[in-house]
C-alpha cells in the first residue's frame, strides 16, 4: 500500500465514522417501543407510526407497526456491536439489554421463534422459516459474547441445533426451504426451488457469530465449514457470481439474474466465515485459497456488471455468462447494497492490493453521503436513483426510515467494521 493510499484510506474511515455515529445517533433519539422491543415503523423522520388493525395486511399477516423477529434481533445485533465498537455512547448497551430481554421474553415459543407479532403480543405468524430464525440466533450469540452473558449464546445454540434437526440436508448440504412459505415476501421463489443463496449467506453469517461465541461447539464447527465450502466451490457460476435459488442438490433453477449487494456482501461474510474457521482450527488450506478467490471473483463481476458510475451497485441483473447478454435492470440504488459494498471492497482491496478498489471505496461513501441519505430529517432512504430521488411506490418502497426490514444492522455496522480494519491496517 503506498503512502497516498493510505492517507485516503485514513481520512475515508473518518468519514465513515462519523456516518455511523449520526445514523446511530438517529436511531437512539427514536427510542424503543414503551410496549416493548424496537418500533415496528418509523416515518420519515423517525416518529413511530402506527396502521388500524384492520388496515392491509402484508405477506406474514403484518400491519404497520408490527415487529418481525428479523427486525428485532437486528437491531439487538446493532446495538451490540454498536456498544462493543464504540462504547461512548452509553445507550447502544441500554438498548441492546431491552431488546436482548424482549426477544427472549416476547419471541420465543417451544424451542424457537414467532416470526411475527403485534406490539401487544399478539401472534400475527409463527412460521419456522430459515432466513428469520437464522437471524435471532446471530443476535443472541453476538450479545453473549459481547457482553459476556454465557446464557446467552448457550440458548443461540440450542435454537440453531433445533433448527438443525429439522432442516439441514444431510445428503447434499445446506438447508431445505421448501416450507419456507412466501420467501421472506421479497421474492417469488421459482418452480423446482428448495434453496435461496441469499438465506444461506445469512446462516453463514450466524454460525460465524455463534462460533465466535462458542468456539468449542461441533456441530456449528461441522455446519460452518460446510457453509463456507459451499459458498467458496459450489455456488459460483463461471462468470463469478451466484445464482439466486437452487434446488435441494444446489443446481439453479429460474432466470439467470444477479443480484449485486448480495455479491458484494457474500464475499466479505465468507472472508469473515474463513477467519473464525481459522481461529478454531477447522480452515483447510485448499478451502482458505478457494474461497478467497470467490470473494474477489463475487466482487469483480458485481463491478464489471452492476456498478454504477456515479458510485455503488444497482439492485440486480443478468450475469455474464447468461443466455442474454449481462445488463443491469433493476437500476435502483437499494441502501443496504451500497452500505455492504464498503466491507465488502475493502475486503478484496485488502486480499488483491488492487488500489482501483479504494477509488470504488470513495466512490459508495460519496454515493451514501451525498445520495442516499436524507438531507432533512437524516438517515437513508430504501432506495434512490442515480441522482438520489428516493423511489416512492410502486417503483420504491417509500421514504420512511424504519419497518419490518430496515434497522441500523446494514449501514451501521459496515460502516463501523470498515473503519476498524482500515484502522487496523493502517
Amino acid at each position: 500500500m503506498t503512502a497516498r493510499t493510505r492517507q485516503r484510506l485514513v481520512a475515508l474511515a473518518e468519514r465513515l465514522d462519523e456516518l455511523a455515529r449520526h445514523s446511530m445517533e438517529l436511531w437512539l433519539d427514536a427510542g424503543l417501543d414503551p410496549l416493548g422491543g424496537a418500533h415496528g415503523f418509523l416515518d420519515r423522520s423517525f416518529r413511530p407510526q402506527l396502521d388500524e388493525d384492520d388496515a392491509p395486511r402484508g405477506p406474514s399477516g403484518e400491519v404497520r407497526g408490527d415487529q418481525s423477529l428479523v427486525q428485532q434481533a437486528r437491531h439487538l445485533y446493532a446495538y451490540a456491536l454498536f456498544a462493543e465498537r464504540r462504547p461512548g455512547e452509553a445507550r447502544a448497551a441500554e438498548f441492546a439489554h431491552a431488546l436482548h430481554a424482549h426477544l427472549v421474553s416476547a419471541f420465543e415459543r417451544d424451542g424457537a421463534f414467532l416470526h411475527v407479532r403485534a406490539r401487544d403480543g399478539r401472534v400475527r405468524s409463527q412460521a419456522v422459516e430459515l432466513y428469520a430464525q437464522g437471524f435471532g440466533i446471530f443476535a443472541l450469540a453476538t450479545y453473549g459474547r459481547v457482553f459476556g452473558v454465557a446464557e446467552s449464546a448457550l440458548r443461540a445454540l440450542r435454537h440453531f441445533e433445533a433448527l438443525d434437526a429439522r432442516l439441514h440436508d444431510a445428503e447434499h448440504g445446506g438447508y431445505d426451504q421448501r416450507h419456507d412459505g412466501s420467501w421472506l415476501g421479497f421474492v417469488s421463489a421459482p418452480a423446482g426451488a428448495a434453496k435461496c443463496t441469499n438465506t444461506h449467506i445469512h446462516t453463514l453469517e450466524a454460525l460465524t457469530a455463534l462460533g465466535r461465541a462458542l468456539p468449542s461447539a461441533t456441530l456449528v464447527r461441522e455446519r460452518l465449514l460446510e457453509l463456507a465450502t459451499l459458498m467458496a466451490t459450489r455456488l459460483p457460476r463461471d462468470g463469478g457470481y451466484l445464482p439466486l435459488f437452487f434446488d435441494t442438490a444446489w443446481r439453479p433453477v429460474g432466470p439467470e439474474r444477479v443480484s449485486y449487494g448480495h455479491d458484494v456482501e457474500t464475499a466479505w461474510l465468507l472472508l469473515d466465515a474463513l477467519d473464525v474457521l481459522q481461529t478454531n482450527g477447522d480452515l483447510p488450506s485448499e478451502l482458505g485459497a478457494s474461497a478467497r478467490g470467490a470473494a474477489l471473483g463475487l466482487v469483480r463481476h458485481a463491478l464489471r456488471t452492476g456498478w454504477d458510475p456515479v458510485g455503488g451497485f444497482f439492485d440486480h441483473g443478468i450475469p455474464e455468462g447468461a443466455s442474454s447478454p449481462s445488463t443491469a435492470l433493476g437500476r435502483d440504488k437499494v441502501w443496504w447494497a451500497q452500505a455492504e459494498a464498503l466491507p465488502g471492497l475493502y475486503r478484496a482491496f485488502r486480499l488483491s492490493g488492487d488500489e482501483a478498489l479504494v477509488t470504488r471505496l470513495e466512490m459508495v461513501a460519496d454515493f451514501l453521503s451525498a445520495r442516499s441519505w436524507d438531507e432533512r430529517f437524516g438517515g437513508y432512504y430504501w432506495s434512490v436513483d442515480s441522482a438520489g430521488r428516493p423511489l416512492l411506490p410502486p417503483l420504491g418502497r417509500g421514504d420512511h426510515k424504519g419497518e419490518l426490514w430496515k434497522t441500523p444492522y446494514h449501514d451501521v455496522r459496515a460502516c463501523v467494521l470498515t473503519v476498524d480494519w482500515i484502522r487496523e491496517d493502517a
